[in-house]
């Protein structure tokens, strides 16, 4: 899976449910940032598109992988411990043996 690197919260805000995709970044400052940009998100148009955007870190690598899901879906996790990190079942084998 190409691992993105320009435009990277372009990249999140274009996912739709059950997308995913691998973001990068130059520097310790830009993953960061982006993971506050990214919550941001998640609590504005997000939740207007109802949609909630799930990240994985690699913060030795300055990746995310991202995957999107619906509203609905994260409030049924958010309610229901059992099934809370279901989302990560979606992780691409790349991202786990990297």
């Amino acid at each position: 899976m190409e691992v993105i690197r320009r435009n990277q919260l372009k990249k999140a805000r274009e996912l739709l449910a059950g997308q995913t995709c691998i973001v990068g970044f130059d520097d310790y400052n830009e993953f960061r940032s982006f993971s506050v940009q990214l919550s941001h998100y998640n609590s504005g148009m997000a939740r207007e598109r109802n949609l909630y955007i799930h990240a994985a870190s690699k913060s030795k690598k300055y990746q995310y992988c991202l995957i999107a899901v619906s509203a609905e879906e994260h409030n049924k996790e958010l309610k229901n411990s059992k099934i809370k990190l279901q989302w990560k079942k979606q992780l691409p084998d790349c991202w786990k043996t990297a």
